[in-house]
């Protein structure tokens, strides 16, 4: 029963890059601990990469082992069917030629501190942690990632550190998929955290976001960038980022022409940061669940 759970798992991340652990559970009918548990086997076998809620997986970074086990996996299955359906998802109808969609991904890189517990603490109290992970995060990085899995020419504008933090970063997005990551650092403070407390039984989850490098980005910076951006078929935003920076951004793409017709521009509007509406005319939003009641009552 494992091992088919394995290989379904493995098929999934070929096919969409990265799982989580609510759906697995659905899907195959066991428990998030149990899945939990297959994630972390495959993760020690290098097949996979924990992060919180799941797991992803980088290609190109893959021993010749895994690369095996996922082949044989994906026997009789046509992957190319499942890049087409992200595809789809990401990009909206945009872009659909025989050329490759170039996405520009402006936003936050944050390195997760994840610490699993049976439960989670009340005020004042200290719990022993049942597992202990570090882990690429961050909205615009999750965002990049997601896109070089639907086949396209991900640039991702981002910032960092001059920490030890920042060489995982460099390291992390130099072996993955995206196709050029524009990586700025500053002195000035630290790489984007996100200390993460999971209940390991049910999910739930509370989480301290320090966006460091992330609100160091300058406009100045993102013209530097204005090639990359009035280039793309979409422009994915999050406001992990400063917001100055997503203005020029927004700018720039607005003011002049831009390769697609069906030009888009996608804001993940998330976390709650600020109040003006102007950042938000000619942009497709896409907030969490829980907020959509916050800019869309009706």
């Amino acid at each position: 029963m494992k091992f088919e759970r394995h290989h379904e798992i493995l098929k999934r991340l070929s096919k969409f890059g990265s799982v989580k652990v609510s759906d697995l559970s659905n899907s195959l009918n066991v428990t998030k601990e149990t899945i939990r548990s297959d994630l972390n086997e495959l993760a020690r076998l290098g097949y996979l990469t924990r992060c919180h809620g799941g797991a992803f997986i980088v290609l190109d970074s893959l021993d010749t082992i895994a690369k095996n086990e996922i082949a044989y996996a994906l026997e009789n299955y046509d992957t190319a069917q499942g890049i087409k359906k992200v595809a789809v998802f990401y990009f909206m109808g945009v872009g659909h030629s025989t050329m490759k969609s170039q996405v520009c991904v402006i936003g936050s890189f944050n390195v997760d501190i994840i610490s699993y517990l049976p439960r989670l603490p009340t005020i004042g109290e200290s719990l022993l942690a049942s597992n202990f992970i570090f882990s690429p995060g961050g909205k615009g990085c999750n965002q990049a990632l997601a896109a070089s899995f639907a086949d396209t020419d991900v640039y991702f504008i981002t910032k960092v550190g001059t920490d030890h933090f920042s060489d995982y970063a460099i390291n992390f997005m130099n072996s993955s998929k995206i196709y050029k990551s524009i990586i700025y650092q500053t002195k000035e403070t630290q790489t984007g955290t996100a200390t993460i407390l999971v209940n390991e039984g049910t999910g739930d989850n509370v989480i301290a976001i320090y966006p460091g490098a992330n609100m160091t980005m300058s406009s100045d910076e993102i013209t530097i960038q204005k090639e990359a951006i009035i280039n793309s078929d979409v422009i994915l935003l999050q406001l992990e980022t400063n917001y100055t920076a997503l203005q020029q951004a927004i700018t720039l793409a607005q003011k002049n022409s831009i390769r697609s017709q069906a030009y888009r521009s996608l804001l993940t509007r998330h976390p709650i940061m600020i109040s003006s509406t102007n950042l938000f005319r000619m942009l497709i939003i896409s907030p969490p669940m829980k907020q959509k009641l916050v800019y869309c009552p009706a």
